[in-house]
């Protein structure tokens, strides 16, 4: 599969803090066929290892971190049609605005982050 492909495989992948999952399995599952060992621990970190060799001389060592969680909103009510919701996570919540989100439930439910015209505020 192309790098970008799996870029953004990876990047549209749900992982909200605490619900990584879907994440780390496609993290496992991209990162595979370069790696020599892939584990995944009790928490749910990836660690996969690639050996590397200059002739019989072990090479020297490398390591590449990242993060599978992403930030997230919790939905707190429903009322009048709309979601009410909390952050998980800390960010700025003047970006939310005209935001993409997918509420995950029984099916997952696509919508946009709206907010009150400054004039009736």
């Amino acid at each position: 599969m192309p790098v970008l492909d799996i870029l953004k495989k990876l990047s549209e992948a749900s992982g909200v803090s605490g619900y990584e999952g879907e994440a780390g399995r496609l993290t496992v599952e991209a990162i595979t066929p370069f790696a020599d060992e892939v584990n995944v621990d009790a928490m749910g970190n990836v660690v996969a290892t690639k050996r590397a060799s200059l002739g019989a001389q072990p090479a020297g060592r490398l390591l590449l971190a990242g993060h599978l969680d992403e930030i997230g909103l919790m939905v707190t009510a429903v009322a009048d049609g709309f979601l009410r919701f909390t952050q998980v996570g800390g960010f700025d919540v003047r970006v939310l605005p005209s935001q993409e989100v997918v509420v995950h439930g029984q099916r997952p439910l696509p919508g946009i982050v709206g907010s009150r015209p400054p004039h009736v505020l």
